[in-house]
């Protein structure tokens, strides 16, 4: 199959780095942390849930253990769905900067707030370049999809995709 030891070594090196390199789509949730601020608010939404009584403290404390990576797939896909290779390009680099990186904290930190929870860490102030940095980018065609219209998770595609999860992660912490 193989003319020689180098080329089989070659070519597992090749596959291991491949798998190693997400896809555009997955590269993006996790430049965007959009997973984890997804893990975050549902492990929050449960947190209530259970302080109000409605639900076992069992399932509170699976739900609230959730990591990022319950949400990546499901987001990637739909990202995937949603915009296009251009814009995931743009999103990325965006989301990759310095400030893509202090806005995803601004946007975690929003998440605990909405909750009434105490963030890990407060939200990083943003200069008016900054600022106007990140107005450009919500004004570009991917920063309206993403943020704008929401795409994962208000979109029917989107809101489909996360609900499922949601209820499969419940069924599965309610065994």
């Amino acid at each position: 199959m193989f003319r020689s030891l180098s080329g089989a070594v070659l070519l597992l090196g090749a596959l291991a780095v491949s798998a190693q390199t997400p896809d555009p789509a997955h590269r993006l949730i996790l430049a965007m942390s959009a997973d984890q601020s997804a893990a975050v608010e549902t492990g929050l939404g449960y947190r209530q849930l259970g302080e109000q009584g409605q639900i076992t403290q069992k399932l509170t404390q699976c739900m609230q253990q959730l990591d990022r990576s319950a949400f990546t797939d499901v987001f990637a896909k739909t990202v995937a769905e949603q915009l296009t290779p251009d814009e995931i390009k743009d999103a990325t680099q965006f989301y990759e900067s310095e400030v893509g990186q202090k806005f995803v904290k601004v946007q975690l930190v929003d998440a605990y707030a909405q909750f009434d929870a105490a963030p890990p860490e407060p939200a990083p102030e943003l200069s008016e370049s900054e600022k106007a940095t990140i107005a450009s980018f919500l004004g570009s065609p991917a920063g309206t999809k993403l943020i704008g219209n929401a795409v994962l998770t208000d979109s029917p595609q989107g809101r489909k995709a996360t609900r499922e999860r949601i209820l499969e992660l419940h069924a599965r912490c309610s065994t």
